[in-house]
């Protein structure tokens, strides 16, 4: 299945996708340039989908007997994203 471009998926806004999940970052998962590290999408990605799975699905890991695997993913990057910064002046 293929993306729609950049230009259209730049478009999209919160209301365009049925579950939005709020996922802190910490300052560690910034590379040395103050991107998020592509290491730590892919973890978010992950747990976000986890946890979809428990909360809106039902699934329980612990008592299942059958596992989803997620076989392949992509990611289009469109903007920089990176933990917040915040200045204090003492």
């Amino acid at each position: 299945m293929s993306l729609p471009p950049p230009a259209i998926l730049r478009t999209r806004r919160p209301k365009h996708y049925p579950h939005i999940l709020e996922y802190r970052t910490r300052w560690l998962d910034n590379d040395t340039y103050a991107h998020l590290n592509n290491a730590i999408y892919q973890h978010l990605f992950d747990s976000i989908i986890n946890s979809y799975y428990i909360t809106e699905c039902g699934y329980d890991p612990a008592e299942a007997g059958d596992r989803g695997f997620i076989a392949q993913s992509e990611i289009v990057y469109l903007g920089v994203s990176s933990f917040v910064f915040v200045t204090c002046d003492v």
